[in-house]
């Protein structure tokens, strides 16, 4: 099982499904709750595993179709 260990520290196991959000700064704080609610299904990006075993870096996460970001 894959484990997404998080920048505080908490650990996270769904990795696939999982998705990641650019939040603006205007956004970040009491308000970044409710902004990730609000647009990730809309503009978070997919994260995906290497597939293969055989692959070099099977297992890796990567993120797909990375969109242009404004900051």
């Amino acid at each position: 099982m894959w484990v997404m260990v998080l920048n505080d520290g908490e650990t996270y196991t769904a990795v696939e499904g999982s998705r990641v959000l650019f939040v603006p700064a205007s956004e970040q704080g009491d308000s970044m709750d409710r902004y990730v609610k609000e647009n990730v299904e809309s503009k978070g990006v997919d994260l995906a595993l290497t597939e293969s075993v055989a692959a070099p870096l099977s297992g890796d996460i990567f993120i797909r179709n990375l969109p242009d970001f404004e900051g």
